[in-house]
């Protein structure tokens, strides 16, 4: 089930599966708001993640200036209106 194809980018859900888990790993509870720090080069694969795990969508905030970038989503909570 992990190798199955579900985007039209040609990611996994293995691949969404690392990308969240790598996105909320500083969180307690990954259903809250969510707020990292990415690679920019990690966007699409962030974003496409954070919209199939939680149904919100992933935003950037701010730009490092170092390849990385400030990211935001409302969660899950928020998204099925909890």
């Amino acid at each position: 089930m992990k190798m199955k194809v579900v985007s039209s980018n040609g990611y996994t859900i293995g691949d969404f599966q690392e990308a969240f888990d790598k996105l909320t790993q500083n969180m307690e509870n990954w259903k809250m708001p969510i707020k990292s720090t990415i690679r920019i080069a990690e966007l699409t694969l962030m974003s496409e993640a954070c919209t199939w795990f939680t149904g919100s969508e992933l935003t950037q905030t701010n730009h490092n200036g170092d390849g990385t970038m400030e990211v935001s989503a409302d969660g899950y909570y928020m998204a099925i209106g909890a």
